[in-house]
């Protein structure tokens, strides 16, 4: 029998499991059979041995695989690699899970013969097609991790016609949002069939309203991927900025503290609650976590939040303050500085400076001659008009 040098990972903390699992591929000639049981563990072996197949054992418990699978899902190798998680009798949750994470089966634990014969070894060998549109996932994310992202799309486009899986409309979706393609995004994430959404569909819509500014669609779908996974951060991390844009601040409070329960060293979910602090009025010491903003847009959009939050609850002085230093990280981006301006000409216009209103608003349209919030609102705030402007500060910059 010829010997198969590759490695099988399993994440498991039962050597009975292990033990049975590891004879199974034995006599297929597979020599290389690891254990891990810890996620960090788990994610550690699997880039230091790159497996071709890992294994998850439903007896660690949900938390610990929905971890285990979120790390394999986030590197490009775990990704590409066939995933099985071995549990008898799969609850809703778990099978939600699954399909989140994109695991190729649920099989039986004590592994017979038959199953190891019909789904995992065809499935180990790379030779599976039970499932639907796999082959089309794997050349697109192979082909996104070379950085070919035209023919990643094509891939995909050209798989999903008329009954495609949903597994191919979300790495469609996905490759979209990367490419900053939005709306293409949106279209995509809407033909997943009501009845077969997985948690990461939901997140995918979600990120693209929240992006185009439909943030009570953008909540309640984060609300929902939220309740069928708990245990992703970055989702509640998202749902924090999203009620955040929307004033609810003691909402996007407890989201954010519930990304940072799940991982303490989430760099957004931390600046997150910073955020909110600010939004509170807290401002003494929050400027100090800026400093770990890699990202100048990052941290413009940032302060913008920030300031919005205090201008709406009256701290208008404040707001213009981190308006103000929310400009300097954004030299090289006139279009966003114009929405900057137009916002500090609200917070002046609110206080019934006319006058600073219209200065600001017209460094905001020589900034970007097309901006026609800007405009609108020149045309109305003159030293000469005495009428009250209803309108809301923009998130543009956020």
């Amino acid at each position: 029998m010829k010997t198969v040098h590759t490695t099988v990972l399993i994440a498991s903390a039962r050597p009975s499991l292990v033990h049975a699992w590891s004879q199974a591929f034995a006599r297929k000639g597979v020599d290389d059979v690891r254990q891990a049981s810890e996620p960090e563990t788990v994610a550690a072996e699997s880039v230091a041995n790159p497996a071709s197949l890992l294994v998850v054992d439903v007896a660690l418990g949900e938390a610990y695989v929905a971890t285990i699978l979120a790390l394999n899902a986030r590197t490009p190798a775990g990704r590409l690699r066939p995933v099985i998680v071995a549990a008898n009798e799969p609850d809703e949750r778990l099978v939600a899970i699954a399909a989140e994470y994109a695991v190729d089966r649920i099989v039986p634990e004590e592994l017979p013969t038959r199953v190891f014969s019909e789904q995992i070894w065809p499935l180990f060998q790379g030779v599976d097609v039970t499932i639907p549109g796999r082959n089309a996932i794997l050349r697109a994310l192979a082909m996104r991790q070379r950085g070919d992202t035209t023919s990643a799309v094509r891939v995909l486009v050209e798989a999903a016609q008329d009954k495609t899986p949903s597994r191919v409309l979300c790495e469609l979706t996905d490759l979209y949002i990367a490419l900053g393609r939005w709306r293409d995004a949106l279209a995509v994430a809407d033909r997943v069939p009501a009845d077969e959404p997985s948690p990461r569909q939901i997140f995918l819509r979600a990120r693209c309203l929240l992006k185009m500014g439909d943030l009570r669609r953008a909540s309640y779908d984060l609300e929902s991927a939220n309740g069928a996974n708990p245990l992703e951060p970055d989702r509640w991390s998202e749902l924090g900025y999203c009620f955040l844009k929307m004033d609810r601040v003691a909402r996007s409070r407890a989201a954010f503290e519930r990304a940072v329960a799940l991982d303490p060293m989430h760099p957004l979910a931390s600046r997150g609650l910073q955020v909110v602090r600010w939004a509170s009025g807290d401002t003494d010491d929050a400027l100090q976590l800026l400093k770990d903003a890699r990202d100048p847009v990052e941290t413009g959009a940032l302060l913008n939040l920030c300031a919005i939050s205090n201008a709406r609850s009256g701290r208008l002085q404040k707001a213009v303050e981190l308006y103000t230093l929310a400009l300097t990280h954004l030299e090289t981006r006139p279009d966003l500085q114009a929405r900057l301006f137009f916002n500090i000409a609200l917070a002046h216009q609110r206080n019934a400076d006319t006058s600073l209103a219209a200065k600001n608003l017209t460094e905001a349209v020589r900034l970007d001659p097309d901006y026609e919030r800007a405009l609108g609102m020149l045309k109305k705030v003159t030293p000469a008009v005495d009428e009250d402007i209803f309108i809301e500060e923009t998130l543009e910059a956020s």
